[in-house]
C-alpha cells in the first residue's frame, strides 16, 4: 500500500501508513517508496527524518536511498545539504544522483555546483548528452 500511495503522490497517506507499521520491519523498497513520496509531496523534513531512520531498521543505505534524498533536497533548492550528502555517501554517487543535482542547479541557477555535477556525471557516462545540454542551459541563463 505504501508503494501504491507513493506512486500516485499521496505523501501524507504514505506517512500515515508508515507510522501505523512502526513495529514491522520495512525493506529497501519500502524506504525508497516513503522517501520518494516525501520528495514528490514536498515533505522534505519528514523525508530526512525517514532517511535518518534507515539504519535503525537494520538496513544499510544504498544508492537508491541516497538518490531519493538528493531529489528530496533538490526540489526545495537545498543544494548545500545535497553537497553534504554526497560527501557522506559510503559509495560513489551514480549518474542519476549527479543528474538530480544538475537539475536542481538549473532551477537555482548555481553555475559552480552545476559544473561539478556535470563533470562528475560526464566522467561516469561521457556519451550521455543530457549533462552537456543542462550545463549549456545553465551557463546561458547566467550570461556565460
Amino acid at each position: 500500500m505504501i508503494t501504491g500511495f507513493a506512486f500516485h503522490g499521496y505523501g501524507s497517506k504514505v506517512l500515515q501508513l508508515w507510522k501505523m507499521q512502526e513495529d514491522a520491519s520495512p525493506d529497501n523498497v519500502t524506504f525508497v517508496s516513503v522517501l520518494s513520496a516525501c520528495s514528490h509531496s514536498g515533505l522534505a523534513d519528514q523525508g530526512i527524518k525517514t532517511f535518518s531512520s534507515v539504519k535503525d531498521h537494520g538496513i544499510e543505505p544504498v544508492v537508491e536511498h541516497y538518490g531519493c534524498l538528493v531529489d528530496l533536497l533538490a526540489r526545495p533548492g537545498r543544494l548545500s545539504e545535497e553537497k553534504d550528502i554526497i560527501n557522506q555517501m559510503l559509495m560513489k554517487p551514480s549518474r542519476s544522483i549527479w543528474g538530480g543535482i544538475l537539475n536542481a542547479c538549473q532551477v537555482q541557477e548555481d553555475v559552480e555546483t552545476a559544473e561539478i555535477a556535470s563533470r562528475e556525471s560526464l566522467n561516469l557516462d561521457p556519451e550521455e548528452e543530457g549533462g552537456y545540454t543542462l550545463l549549456s542551459n545553465i551557463n546561458a541563463a547566467s550570461g556565460r
